[in-house]
C-alpha cells in the first residue's frame, strides 16, 4: 500500500520535573489528493488513549489518562487535510504519562487512522459508521528528551482523578449495596473468591466496591447535567 501521511514528533531537549512536558506533533499527507481523516485515537485530537511508546531505560511507562468508550464518529471528528498539507496538534504528555523520575526519555506515537476518505473540500461529506471505516496505521519518529531535577512530580489525570476519590471514601458493604439498590433497583452482587490470600481478596473486595461507588456517583453525576442537543 502507497504511503499517504508521515508523521512526526517534537520535543525540547530538556524538560524540568514538575512542569508540563509537551510535544509537537505533524501529519502530512504526501498524496495529490485531500483527505478527509478521523483524528479519533491519533494526536489531532490529544491523548484520549493509549496511542505512545514512552519508555525510560527500556521500560515501558503505563498509560494513566483518559478512559473511555465511543460509538460511530460525528462530522465533527473528521479533518480535511489538503494534498501536500499538513495538521499539526500539541500533545501534553505529562497528563497521560507518569514522568515522575529525572532521566533520560524516548516517545513514539504508535497508532491507527480509523478512517480516512479522498475528497476535496467542496465535496459532499458524510461521517462514516465503523464497520466501513478505511484503516491506516501510523507510526512516528522516535524522539529523546531528558527530564532533569525541578519540582516535585506533577500528577497524571489518572493520580488527579485517584487522589479526589480515594478508595477509603467507601464507608461500608451495607453503603455500597444500599447506592447500588437506589440506581439500578437491585443489589450488587459480593465476590466470589476462588483461592487467594486474605489480603488479596480484601483488596478485591475493596476494588469491587468501588467500581459500584463510582458507578453510583457517575450516574448521580450524568443525572444533574442537563443533556445536550446532539441534533445533526
Amino acid at each position: 500500500m502507497a504511503t499517504i501521511f508521515t508523521a512526526e514528533l517534537e520535543a525540547n531537549a530538556e524538560y524540568r520535573l514538575g512542569e508540563v512536558v509537551t510535544l509537537s506533533f505533524q501529519l502530512t499527507n504526501i498524496t495529490d489528493d485531500d483527505y478527509h481523516v478521523l483524528m479519533r485515537h491519533t494526536p489531532l485530537e490529544g491523548i484520549r488513549r493509549d496511542y505512545i511508546i514512552v519508555t525510560k531505560d527500556g521500560s515501558r511507562i503505563p498509560y494513566d489518562g483518559i478512559l473511555e468508550k465511543r460509538g460511530d464518529p460525528f462530522l465533527e471528528e473528521y479533518l480535511l487535510i489538503a494534498a501536500g498539507g499538513s495538521a499539526y496538534a500539541s500533545l501534553e504528555l505529562s497528563a497521560a504519562y507518569s514522568l515522575s523520575e529525572p532521566g533520560e526519555y524516548q516517545v513514539q506515537v504508535e497508532t491507527i487512522i480509523h478512517d480516512h476518505v479522498m475528497g476535496e473540500a467542496q465535496t459532499p461529506f458524510q461521517a462514516r459508521p465503523t464497520h466501513i471505516h478505511e484503516q491506516l496505521p501510523l507510526l512516528s519518529n522516535l524522539v529523546n528528551f531528558r527530564l532533569v531535577a525541578g519540582g516535585g512530580p506533577r500528577l497524571t489525570l489518572g493520580e488527579a482523578h485517584r487522589s479526589e476519590n480515594p478508595p477509603s471514601r467507601i464507608s461500608t458493604p451495607d453503603t455500597v449495596q444500599d447506592n447500588l439498590t437506589s440506581l439500578i433497583g437491585i443489589p450488587a452482587k459480593a465476590p466470589i473468591f476462588n483461592g487467594g490470600t486474605d489480603q488479596q481478596r480484601s483488596e478485591t473486595t475493596a476494588a469491587h466496591n468501588w467500581a459500584i461507588e463510582t458507578t453510583w456517583a457517575v450516574d448521580i453525576d450524568l443525572r444533574a447535567v442537563k443533556t445536550p442537543n446532539l441534533t445533526r
